[in-house]
């Protein structure tokens, strides 16, 4: 795996380093590579791993020569074609915060969100807020960023473990908020709130719930069609309205 040969690399550019001056430290290191000194330092000692994006960072950052960093790098970018897998903990932050998803989005629909102030803008949050979810999104897999140029390596994700029901919870309840913010503060032809009742088999539900979902894959694909020029949310709620039987 590139992991264990990016290690043996680190160690090497380090130990060339201390040769010239000994004096330099594995902070001074982190420093020069442009990573968090935890970060490194657990790395080298193989007690965390670090996604490839910021794999790719690391490297253009040493000093070795040319061809033995692409060599490298070409090995690497073949887990960029994989889905990123988010542990529990970064799985919470990116479930519970509608921003990262609207910025992966935004960066996949045009060019002119390559501009950092023109992608603050369109999510409503401050150059300082995008620039740490723009890390954060890099740190994890999601984008590969080189200069002014920023990637989507994916937008697809799966997690070591469940996410606890309280943060889907809460990611619901917000999705909530926001169809009500939609609700009193669009014009109609901007948006569609639509809900009707209906009498129903409960035996059903797990069969509704699964064309529902494929419904919300059709609708996507059919919004994709032609030049995209908006991030949307489709929410679908199904609750019974009535108290169940209770049995005597």
């Amino acid at each position: 795996m590139w992991e264990a040969k990016l290690v043996k690399f680190l160690k090497i550019e380090l130990e060339t380093i201390k040769k010239k001056n000994p004096r330099f430290s594995l902070r001074a290191f982190s420093n020069k590579l442009d990573v968090g000194f935890g970060t490194l330092s657990d790395f080298i000692n193989e007690k965390r791993q670090i996604s490839p994006s910021l794999a790719l960072k690391v490297i253009d950052k040493t000093s070795a020569e040319i061809h033995v960093k692409n060599k490298l790098k070409e090995e690497i970018k073949k887990d960029l074609q994989k889905n990123v897998v988010l542990l529990p903990q970064d799985a919470i932050r990116i479930v519970e915060n509608w921003q990262y998803f609207v910025v992966l989005n935004l960066l996949e629909m045009s060019e002119e969100y390559q501009h950092r102030n023109c992608l603050a803008k369109s999510v409503g949050v401050s150059l300082k807020k995008i620039n740490a979810l723009i890390r954060d999104l890099e740190e994890w897999g999601f984008l590969v960023v080189e200069g002014d140029k920023i990637t989507v390596n994916s937008n697809s994700w799966t997690t070591t473990d469940d996410i606890p029901n309280e943060s889907i919870r809460k990611a619901h309840l917000h999705s909530l908020t926001q169809a009500q913010e939609a609700l009193l503060n669009l014009p109609v032809e901007d948006r569609d709130i639509t809900s009707f009742v209906f009498p129903g088999n409960s035996k059903n539900l797990s069969l509704l719930k699964q064309e529902v979902r494929k419904f919300l894959t059709k609708a996507s694909k059919m919004m994709s069609k032609g030049k995209k020029d908006t991030v949307y949310k489709m929410n679908i709620q199904v609750f019974p309205l009535n108290k169940k039987k209770t049995r005597p």
